[in-house]
């Protein structure tokens, strides 16, 4: 990461971690030399010291099984394809039924994401976003990992995205 990248970094990466855990935790959780925040199929992941706000309290656990979050961190964001914006919020709205489980999981993704309230979406906590598609257990399912120029991550599975970017 370089010091341009941490430079542009909102000083509410803090606050985007904690709305991401809500309700769950109010805590902010620190493994692997990152901050992490999950909901229910989403994992995000920010490096400590590119993270701004308050940051406690702080538990020091990872609160996904390791092979997970080793996994996420693995993707490589120099060989990872640009993200288009665009492509994705199309993507998500074409899913046949929006009353189905996977429409439903798109749209909790997208607004994590890109949001309707700018001061908790993810996009704005990076630059330059980049994607990837992982496995994290043999046998497991395809996970998508959306990376930031500054290191920051959001994996999720299902991957709505498969054959479509």
């Amino acid at each position: 990461m370089t010091a341009a990248a941490v430079e542009t970094l909102p000083s509410r990466t803090a606050c985007v971690l904690r709305q991401f855990n809500r309700p769950d935790c109010d805590a902010l959780y620190r493994a692997y030399g990152h901050l992490i925040a999950t909901r229910l199929g989403m994992t995000l992941m920010v490096p400590v010291g590119s993270a701004c706000g308050r940051l406690m309290p702080i538990i020091d656990r990872c609160p996904v099984p390791w092979l997970e979050a080793t996994a996420i961190l693995a993707a490589d964001y120099t060989t990872a394809r640009p993200l288009s914006l665009v492509d994705l919020v199309q993507h998500a709205q074409r899913i046949r039924d929006p009353k189905s489980p996977l429409a439903q999981f798109a749209h909790s993704l997208l607004n994590s994401f890109v949001g309707s309230d700018i001061d908790f979406a993810v996009a704005l906590s990076d630059k330059d976003w980049r994607h990837t598609k992982i496995i994290l257990a043999q046998g497991g399912e395809p996970c998508r990992v959306f990376i930031g120029a500054a290191g920051v991550r959001l994996a999720f599975t299902p991957d709505f995205l498969e054959g479509l970017l």
